[in-house]
């Protein structure tokens, strides 16, 4: 960060795969939300159609919850929730 500004990598596939992640982008989307509360949701995807995703936060925060909708696991309908703010 300088008087400019700031500038970020936010993608590098080599530094992921260094981590042992095979990461491929074929799309890169941006959604601005004015107000509050908003909901979006990133859809189920069964091969060959899926794809991986980015999530940034550049202002604000995003409340995050993953569910398993696949009816044969065991895990079907358990959930995970995580928050995303920006300088956390």
């Amino acid at each position: 960060m300088d008087g400019r500004g700031e500038s970020w990598r936010s993608y590098c596939r080599q530094e992921l795969a260094d981590s042992g992640i095979e990461f491929s982008v074929c799309q890169s989307n941006v959604s601005v939300n004015p107000h509050q509360y908003t909901l979006r949701g990133f859809h189920y995807q069964q091969p060959p159609s899926t794809e991986q995703k980015i999530l940034t936060v550049i202002a604000g925060a995003v409340h995050a919850m993953i569910v398993d909708i696949r009816t044969d696991s065991l895990t079907f309908l358990s959930h995970e929730t995580c928050w995303f703010a920006v300088g956390e």
